[in-house]
């Protein structure tokens, strides 16, 4: 049958006709050739044959690489991938020959710099390609190529991506410029984008305080995490953010109303916030607001409840206070506004 198909194969005038004998005989030899040292030899034979007579030959690649891999022929699969490459009529065929050919290199030979090389063309060809993508980031981090890496997030977004994906690249960007490279004013433009989009981003968040906090701008800070309550997804949050500027205001800035404010924020969305109401206490005495700290105790008086032991040393407080801080006048004062 091989000579039989020989034959036609050389009296062949048409490329694809001889081709196909050719994987023919590459399909007879892998088939029938038992477990001969020539067998494998005498299959990429052929199918080299079948190629040479018609690059085009699908069939006779897809053997051939199925052949290759089994044999773990890893330069001779390469080679194949870049021929694909090469003779791809469609720009996805051509960006699957070179992910494939790049893939290997990786995996197989452990020849990462030539699979970058590879990748970046296929970004060259497809934009924003996946495998691509992900094998370069992971390549220029590890390798500590960080222009590279920018580069790369910022042909993503040029794609314009949205939601989630817009927020990831935009953090990403931002995480270089300030880890990576120590750029902090370059940093700031992507954070303050990501911001735009989400107020109180933790990432961001993080940095502004790390920044702040080593520039000693308790001021900015603050600023930034008042910006931030705007954008709280829900009262844990805004808690987080108030305890935050309260506790900075006043150890920082010595600024006692800024903290008192905070305090009082968060008061009035969580009435009973045991931590808020003894600062708020401990503010109102330091700074002798005797009035608000008698409103902060009744305030705690009827969150209270039933406790009776509580409500009396509360009581006592109240009573303390009347007695020790207040004039005749101003106990006259709070009786006309309690009448």
């Amino acid at each position: 049958v091989v000579e039989q198909y020989l034959r036609e194969a050389n009296d062949a005038d048409q490329a694809a006709f001889k081709s196909n004998l050719h994987l023919q005989i590459a399909g007879l030899y892998n088939k029938f050739g038992g477990k001969s040292k020539n067998k494998i030899a005498d299959v990429l034979h052929y199918l080299q044959l079948a190629l040479e007579a018609d690059p085009g030959n699908r069939y006779a690649y897809s053997f051939l690489k199925r052949i290759l891999v089994q044999d773990r022929q890893w330069d001779e699969l390469i080679a194949l991938f870049q021929r694909l490459a090469e003779v791809a009529k469609t720009r996805e065929d051509r960006v699957d020959a070179l992910v494939q050919r790049a893939r290997i290199l990786a995996t197989k030979m452990d020849r990462g710099d030539e699979a970058a090389e590879i990748y970046a063309q296929v970004l060259d060809v497809q934009p924003g390609n996946q495998a691509a993508m992900a094998f370069l980031v992971d390549y220029y981090a590890g390798t500590g190529q960080s222009e590279h890496l920018v580069a790369l997030y910022e042909d993503i977004l040029k794609m314009h991506p949205k939601g989630d994906e817009e927020m990831a690249t935009l953090l990403q960007i931002a995480m270089v410029h300030w880890r990576m490279r120590g750029e902090i004013e370059q940093a700031e433009g992507y954070f303050r984008k990501v911001r735009r989009i989400q107020a109180n981003h933790p990432a961001a968040l993080n940095f502004y305080r790390t920044i702040y906090s080593e520039q000693k701008d308790w001021l900015k800070l603050t600023q930034t995490l008042t910006e931030a309550v705007r954008g709280a997804r829900n009262d844990e949050e805004k808690i987080a953010l108030y305890r935050e500027i309260a506790e900075v205001s006043e150890s920082k800035m010595a600024n006692v109303e800024r903290s008192i404010d905070a305090w009082k924020a968060i008061v009035k969305i969580a009435p009973t916030d045991a931590a808020a109401l003894a600062a708020l206490k401990d503010l109102y005495r330091k700074s002798q607001k005797w009035n608000a700290l008698l409103d902060a105790l009744k305030q705690e008086l009827q969150a209270a409840g039933d406790d009776v032991p509580s409500q009396v040393a509360i009581l006592r407080e109240i009573v303390a206070i009347y007695r020790d801080h207040l004039s005749l006048a101003d106990r006259l004062r709070l009786c006309a506004s309690q009448l």
